[in-house]
């Protein structure tokens, strides 16, 4: 390892070190995993260069973007002895072309940094509820989904170090040298589609990604409540108007007692459930139209508009989110105070900020699915003694993400290992029950599948000395 380090100061310069206490605290309290290096590079060449000593010293690499994955680990690898490839300082917006609506962007560019770069144009970025500075790459490939949808929807094509040391790039994009330009209009590309053996995956380092932007354009919010005993019938209806595009994605229907609800009207806070759903306000006879029809499906709807002269703020912050600008409020609910997320480390190493674990569901986008597994997530508080907040995001006409999270208090012991073992119990028991997950965290992430034994397969092909993320998504 000395020779590995050497070589890569060499390299580096400061930029690499011996491993600081602070990559291994998260507000998860995951056990922190022992590093044998934090390296931080600034381009592509040196992360190529990064993996030829990796190779040549047999020391595995885990690569971060922002490390700011809260709630799964922050910046932790899976397993010990890695040296941390954390990418933050290639922050780079290569590209935005307003015309085809995609931007090209290094690992280390924000959420604020690319929508700063694209304010008062005509396009915008699909941001999440998550901090104003989390990565967009980053995000993405941890399939993350974002005020409209699933973000790796958004992933036109990548650039990949291998761990050959081989540079890829995928969809239409040609190699480096190759000649004539990239325009990005067709991400399928030629042939077999391989952008999404990058998505989570322990394959390479991306390097740079082509992210597809979403046109600037007004929406309304639809507020509907919901009690317990009709969520069922609430889902169906939900499903049945996004089926007919009437919502956009992402729906979120959340337990009334979600702590970014509160503001809105009483009735929300004492109902069961409070779904959000967005409508297209562009064109005012077809709001009018699809207005009236959620009205009827619901009775009990309220309907916000960013001109509202009494909008209350968690309306007001969706339609800020809605219109491409990222902030960090759903962080503060958490907190219930403002917080500075510009810091990589900033909750990680704020004790009083909440520790918090997930577990995320894949959930059919229907009623039946969706009550039975908030029964099996009762079950499971009942039986550990935690209490879980309960969130749907659909990903589509047919699917919900489930967005499951137990807070606890970072400096009991006992709380602590409760919420770990609610969060390995709650995937295992999700997963039989046919709800498989659609993230992991860093402690469940040895997870099986269909066709686990094609992933070592592809895995050994492009990383034969197994140097990439060991452990990430693909089973033992």
């Amino acid at each position: 390892m000395d020779g590995a380090l050497g070589e890569w100061r060499e390299l580096l310069g400061e930029r690499a070190t011996v491993a600081p206490d602070a990559y291994g605290r998260n507000l998860t309290e995951f056990a922190a995993r022992s590093l044998t290096a934090v390296l931080r590079p600034t381009s592509r060449e040196e992360v190529q260069a990064i993996v030829a000593v990796a190779a040549r010293h047999r020391v595995p690499l885990y690569p971060v973007s922002a490390g700011r994955n809260w709630g799964l680990g922050s910046r932790l690898p899976v397993r010990d002895g890695c040296a941390l490839v954390d990418l933050g300082l290639m922050n780079r917006i290569l590209a935005v072309d307003e015309e085809l609506h995609y931007a090209v962007v290094e690992p280390g560019v924000t959420q604020r940094q690319l929508a700063d770069a694209l304010a008062g144009g005509p396009c915008m970025l699909n941001v999440t509820g998550s901090a104003e500075h989390t990565s967009v790459v980053g995000n993405t490939l941890e399939r993350g989904v974002g005020m409209l949808g699933l973000r790796t929807r958004d992933l036109r094509a990548l650039e990949a170090v291998l761990g050959t040391g081989e540079v890829v790039r995928t969809g239409h994009w040609a190699a480096e040298g190759s000649g004539g330009p990239d325009w990005h209009h067709h991400p399928d590309g030629l042939g077999p589609d391989v952008t999404g053996l990058f998505a989570q995956s322990a394959f390479g380092i991306v390097t740079a990604a082509v992210i597809g932007l979403h046109p600037r354009q007004e929406y309304e919010l639809a507020l509907v409540n919901a009690p317990d005993d009709g969520l069922a019938g609430h889902v169906d209806a939900l499903r049945r108007l996004r089926q007919m595009d009437a919502f956009v994605d992402r729906i979120e229907v959340n337990s009334a007692d979600d702590p970014r609800l509160i503001g809105i009207r009483d009735e929300a806070r004492t109902a069961a459930w409070a779904t959000w759903a967005a409508v297209r306000a562009s064109e005012k006879a077809v709001l009018a139209a699809w207005k009236d029809r959620i009205a009827a499906a619901f009775g009990d709807v309220e309907f916000f508009g960013a001109a509202d002269p009494s909008l209350p703020e968690p309306a007001r912050t969706r339609l800020r989110k809605l219109s491409g600008e990222p902030g960090d409020e759903y962080v503060d609910a958490m907190a219930g105070r403002p917080v500075d997320t510009r810091r990589a480390f900033a909750l990680d190493d704020d004790p009083a900020f909440p520790g918090f674990v997930c577990a995320l569901p894949a959930v059919p986008f229907a009623g039946a699915h969706v009550t039975a597994i908030v029964a099996a997530a009762r079950r499971i508080d009942a039986d550990t003694g935690v209490h879980t907040h309960l969130t749907f995001n659909s990903v589509s006409a047919h699917s919900m993400e489930g967005f499951f999270r137990v807070m606890f208090d970072r400096a009991d012991p006992a709380q602590v290992a409760t919420a770990h073992a609610w969060s390995a119990r709650a995937q295992r028991e999700f997963a039989a029950l046919g709800y498989r997950p659609m993230r992991t965290g860093v402690d469940t992430m040895a997870y099986a599948n269909g066709h686990t034994a094609m992933l070592r397969a592809i895995k050994h092909a492009l990383d034969p000395a197994s140097l990439m993320s060991p452990g990430r998504y693909i089973a033992s």
